[in-house]
């Protein structure tokens, strides 16, 4: 075995043995702090500057007795009343420390209320965005619904004007069909009264040359009494006047007084 090896050995045998020992120690010593505390107290209530001054050391340092720096700030400044060197300075310094941790306090807590302040903003400004957007979307909607309305009554308009217009030119039409056919027939009443005119006209005037020009009255044959000549030429001319009116209704004494043939 080497000696390193037996020098390893040897040093945590020694620890494992001393482990109890250094145990007992520890809790001596806690307790030997406690005792010093409590002598150092009692001499501090005295007005011991000195102890003043180590018991609020050791209630800084949390030895003996619970930190506790508020105790401690006490401590040292009744020691420091009472002209202890050691106590000013450590007040001069506790003073210093203090404002140089009010400094930073205050420095942080700028630098939060800044950052809260840049998160206020940042959140404003995204609130804006979002109610921006909201209200531009929500008038596109109404532009497209506003023209949708328009297009459908512009529609809506339009099918009403076609459906008019229709109405109209179908009523014109008719009118136009109905006088037409009313036209037709006082012209229809009016040729067959010029017909009806002619004819009488026309018998009239064959009864009035018969009248005139008719030789004495022949015999007839068979009944031996003289004929009567004035009605065969009469027939004649009416049959004749017939004749001419059906070939042309307007070539008749009576045509100037019919609508037809003005």
């Amino acid at each position: 075995m080497s000696r390193t090896l037996k020098a390893v050995m040897a040093l945590a045998t020694a620890i494992f043995l001393a482990a109890p020992a250094l145990s007992q120690a520890a809790n001596s010593n806690e307790q030997d702090a406690e005792v010093r505390f409590g002598i150092q107290l009692t001499a501090a209530l005295n007005n011991d500057r000195e102890a003043q001054f180590l018991v609020a050391q050791m209630y800084e340092q949390g030895v003996g007795t619970p930190q506790n720096l508020r105790m401690a700030h006490l401590w040292y400044t009744k020691s420091a009343k009472q002209g202890y060197a050691p106590a000013v300075e450590k007040l001069d310094n506790w003073e210093k420390a203090r404002q140089e941790s009010d400094s930073l306090a205050q420095e942080r807590a700028a630098e939060e209320q800044k950052r809260r302040q840049a998160e206020a903003t940042a959140a404003a400004a995204a609130k804006a965005a979002r109610e921006e957007a909201a209200a531009k979307a929500a008038r596109e909607r109404a532009a497209a619904e506003e023209q949708k309305r328009r297009q459908a009554e512009a529609t809506a308009a339009a099918a009403a004007k076609a459906a008019r217009e229709e109405a109209a030119a179908k009523a014109a039409r008719e009118r136009a069909a109905a006088e037409e056919q009313k036209r037709r027939q006082a012209e229809a009443a009016a040729a067959a009264a010029a017909a009806a005119t002619a004819k009488a006209a026309s018998e009239e005037a064959a009864k009035t040359t018969k009248a005139s020009v008719s030789p004495p009255p022949a015999k007839d044959v068979q009944s031996g009494q003289p004929r009567d000549k004035s009605k065969e030429t009469t027939a004649k001319s009416a049959e004749k006047g017939s004749e001419e009116f059906r070939a042309n209704p307007c070539n008749t004494p009576t045509a100037k007084f019919t609508s037809v043939c003005q």
